[in-house]
């Protein structure tokens, strides 16, 4: 005799019913085209041990193979959307665009 564990739940969940109640924010939102996105940089990347990045402290340096003249890749939430080359603009970093992805229609 098999005894059902009432704390699982067996099969797909329900469907969740359709709100009949209109988001509060509706009418305010902004157009697609004005949300902002977050774009990351990737220079290189450096496999190591959890236990030498347990080891690390202040002042380590981690020895890359990526030189600051190689190209730099753009991701948005891990898509790529294109490449470029690290330069200085006013003391501070910025990405020239040598390459973009295609974007759909």
């Amino acid at each position: 005799m098999s005894h059902r564990d009432p704390t699982r739940m067996e099969g797909p969940p329900p469907p969740i019913p359709p709100s009949n109640r209109r988001p509060e924010n509706k009418d305010r939102a902004p157009p697609l085209g004005d949300l902002p996105v977050l774009v990351s940089l990737e220079l290189d990347r450096l496999e190591v041990t959890a236990a030498r990045l347990a080891r690390l402290e202040p002042g380590w340096v981690l020895p890359f193979s990526a030189s600051v003249d190689d190209l730099v890749h753009l991701y948005v939430r891990d898509h790529w959307v294109g490449s470029g080359r690290l330069v200085e603009i006013d003391g501070r970093v910025g990405v020239r665009i040598t390459e973009m992805a295609e974007s759909e229609p």
